[in-house]
């Protein structure tokens, strides 16, 4: 008969995650067999822990002789850590992290070649001591790279307490989580996944304080670029392509259009989408001038240029591929490219590839060269009449606009707070009994209809001086193109108005066009009498606009222009 005792069940001091757990324990005889009395030998204890050390595995790069993490931004968190010899343990740092999308700056530090990084980050999101379990590698970076790394983690759900998150750069390839390998680095850190207890308008589950793209939804992103759809000027990213070394040779610099970038060596590769974005118009032949860089000795190099007229993310649809050189050479190359008519209208990529000796495809890493990607609008110019005359008196308040794709001559007067844009594709004549008041605005465009030769009169002005300002602001002997503007623009984002603050390095005029993403002109305003060396803001309103993503482009009379980015909550 089986006799009910006690005992006393001593465990060994265990290392375990927050939580409730179940021990099993067995029971025997004394003979090492079961009493069948006892009908179940097999008994559970369940027990709760509050939680303890939870042992990682270890992972470090062996030499930081030449590259190391220098630093790791994500949202609002930013650690500058320098070289810490391979493996650094930052878990006494804590990382407030959102659900949904996290914005991160990963920078590598090289003590003096840069070299190609890999970069991943895992997260250890159900608390059990690894990162293996599905979802766990939250950042891949894709490909390697040889200068900061940005984008967007999106965590899905929320956790209760705190938890791991590994930073690993690995040279040249992939790193695994648990790894030791040659070169690179690796850093922990702690972190805290929550809900958005702020407010948070557009209900993406970010909190407005962290939103990537106030008005949208921080977690739409077609294209995987980190950018929210919302906020997306380009929603059909191109593949990579780079050079892998530009110690002999790089791209200088380019020149399509009104664009010129003296650009330098980039390592290979140079991302050029913030800067001004080039008009190019459909039906239109624009001449180019690409210019190789040479450290010594000078290396034949061999040029292609692809645009992405069908706006899908890719260079090889027919007719994309719009200069291909045909043979290498060492010195600069100036040729054209005509725009297709009918190309659809909007924003998207220009790719520059420069090549040692061969030529190169639109999405290949090679040995010797450099690549550089351009955003451009692709824009449908007005049908112009062949020969316009005008003549009569404008009145204050009135706002014409006459096109022509030959000449225009006009015998008329502009009254005091009236504007008048003429656009000829040859000439513009003001034949006596032109006069412009004080107070008016005229506008004078000439090649084919598009702008800008801009003349403001500051007193009642007669065909003569009209035409010898006019003539001094085509005249690049006499006016030469200047640096442009260096603009600020606060609040962005904007709720009811943006400000336009610089201060004017010369005399000018400026016009300032609002576009939407659909690259429809919603807003057009003059500036004149913009003085050098004075500090101006330009407060334009927005409170008409509807939320969104919009280009606010400034055009200077001296012949610069500025494109930046503006979103209206």
């Amino acid at each position: 008969m089986a006799t009910n005792t006690s005992a006393t069940l001593s465990l060994p001091s265990l290392s375990t995650p927050a939580g409730t757990h179940t021990f099993t324990e067995s029971t025997s005889n004394p003979n090492g067999t079961t009493d069948p009395n006892t009908g179940n030998d097999m008994s559970s204890i369940i027990f709760s822990s509050t939680g303890g050390t939870v042992c990682y595995c270890t992972s470090q790069g062996n030499s930081v002789a030449d590259e190391w993490i220098q630093s790791v931004q994500i949202g609002a968190f930013s650690n500058n850590s320098g070289n810490n010899g391979g493996y650094e343990d930052f878990t006494v740092q804590t990382v407030s992290l959102a659900v949904g999308s996290n914005s991160l700056v990963l920078t590598p530090g090289f003590t003096s070649t840069v070299y190609n990084e890999y970069w991943r980050i895992w997260i250890d999101l159900n608390q059990d001591g690894d990162f293996d379990d599905a979802g766990e590698l939250t950042f891949d970076a894709g490909a390697v790279s040889n200068t900061t790394v940005t984008g967007t983690m999106v965590l899905n759900t929320a956790i209760s307490g705190t938890t791991r998150m590994r930073v690993s750069m690995k040279y040249n390839t992939a790193p695994t989580p648990c790894e030791a390998f040659d070169y690179g680095e690796v850093e922990d850190y702690t972190v805290i996944i929550g809900d958005c207890t702020a407010p948070d308008t557009d209900g993406d589950g970010i909190c407005d304080t962290a939103d990537l793209c106030p008005g949208f939804d921080d977690n739409a992103d077609a294209d995987g670029d980190g950018i929210p759809d919302g906020c997306d000027t380009c929603n059909a990213c191109p593949c990579a392509s780079q050079g892998n070394s530009t110690a002999d040779e790089w791209i200088e610099s380019v020149q399509i259009g009104s664009l010129t970038n003296v650009s330098g060596n980039n390592q290979g590769y140079a991302d050029f989408s913030t800067l001004d974005t080039l008009d190019i118009e459909t039906g239109t032949t624009y001449a180019f001038t690409l210019t190789p860089g040479f450290t010594g000795p000078l290396y034949n190099e061999y040029w292609k240029i692809w645009i992405d007229y069908n706006q899908n993310g890719s260079f090889e649809d027919s007719g994309e591929l719009v200069y291909d050189a045909g043979s290498a050479v060492n010195t600069a190359v100036s040729e054209s490219f005509a725009v297709p008519a009918g190309t659809t209208n909007g924003y998207t990529w220009l790719r520059v590839s420069m090549k040692y000796n061969a030529a190169s495809t639109s999405c290949e890493t090679f040995t010797w060269g450099e690549v550089e990607d351009y955003i451009v609008h692709i824009i449908t110019p007005t049908a112009c009449q062949d020969i316009v005359s005008i003549s009569g008196t404008f009145e204050n308040g009135s706002n014409t606009l006459y096109e022509a794709n030959i000449e225009i001559s006009a015998t008329q007067t502009i009254q005091s707070g009236a504007t008048q844009e003429l656009r000829a594709g040859n000439s513009v004549l003001l034949i006596p009994q032109f006069v412009a008041e004080s107070g008016s605005d005229v506008w004078v465009h000439i090649e084919g209809c598009t702008p800008p030769a801009i003349l403001k009169p500051e007193s009642d002005e007669t065909t003569q001086s009209i035409l010898e300002q006019f003539n001094k602001v085509q005249n690049t002997d006499i006016l030469p193109k200047l640096q442009p503007l260096q603009i600020q623009m606060q609040p962005n984002p904007a709720d009811d108005f943006t400000q336009l603050s610089f201060s004017a390095p010369h005399d000018t005029q400026i016009l300032v066009e609002i576009y939407d993403m659909q690259a429809m002109n919603v807003v057009r305003l003059h500036y004149d009498n913009i003085t050098a060396q004075q500090s101006y803001n330009l407060q334009i309103n927005t409170n008409d606009l509807p939320s969104g993503m919009y280009l606010v482009k400034v055009s200077d009379m001296r012949g610069t222009q500025q494109t930046l980015k503006l979103v209206v909550q």
